[in-house]
């Protein structure tokens, strides 16, 4: 539900979250396992993407945000009133959610066989046509050879974290979040007259998420030791 990730950021959590959870199942060697995870977590945002909208406003998805601009344009402003002000235009859009749940369902089993086939197509013919589109879909936004230049460069990036074995999830999530967080720290250190103290821990609730912050991330780093330990030993036995 947090405004700004997305599917592309849920998948990468999904993936990572799913490998450090079940290092026996071998994710991230064509087992059926990595191919679920990530979807299960792009398939997942979609309706918690709509809560932000609905209840302060604020799309968590460009399908939300196009939803919200629909919304305003018939007059309906995203707001917590909006059960109250507008119930059937709410009701509405939960109803077709979940006709395009089930149509969606429908037309998935019906070319599954052809999803399958496009998977057994040779690494040599199907990565470089990934890259053309990829470059045709980069450069058709703006219409600038810039973007296409700095999609390269993070593709070759993230390949060098792959041989390094560095989680590129985190690198996705603040690419997304990033804009957003720059202009919230702004606005605070305008707010506190440029005190980065007043701006960062303005409250006891402020210092208890950098707290937690912190002690969640050296508790998720000596888990995942312990689980290369463990992993290790397995392997060598």
């Amino acid at each position: 539900m947090l405004p700004g990730l997305g599917g592309t950021a849920a998948a990468f959590l999904s993936y990572g979250v799913a490998k450090q959870a079940s290092p026996h199942k071998q994710i991230g060697t064509g087992v059926i396992a990595g191919v679920a995870a990530p979807e299960a977590g792009n398939n997942a945002t979609v309706g918690p993407a709509l809560v932000p909208l609905i209840a302060f406003g604020i799309p968590g998805s460009i399908t939300a945000a196009l939803i919200g601009g629909a919304l305003i344009y018939h007059g309906i402003t995203p707001s917590p009133r909006m059960f109250e002000l507008f119930p059937a235009a709410i009701y509405s859009l939960f109803l077709i959610l979940l006709f395009a749940n089930l149509v969606n369902l429908g037309v998935s089993r019906a070319f599954a066989f052809l999803y399958v086939r496009l998977a057994h197509i040779p690494k040599p013919v199907l990565v470089p046509g990934i890259i053309m589109i990829a470059i045709v879909g980069t450069f058709s936004i703006r219409n600038n050879i810039y973007d296409v230049g700095i999609m390269l460069f993070i593709g070759v990036l993230g390949f060098f974290l792959r041989r390094l074995q560095i989680p590129d999830a985190p690198l996705v999530i603040t690419f997304l979040i990033s804009p957003l967080a720059e202009s919230s720290l702004r606005r605070s250190l305008l707010i506190a007259d440029g005190s980065w103290t007043a701006a960062l821990f303005p409250s006891a609730l402020a210092v208890s998420l950098c707290v937690a912050t912190v002690a969640f991330s050296v508790l998720f780093t000596r888990m995942r030791k312990h689980q290369s330990f463990l992993v290790g030993d397995t392997t060598r036995e």
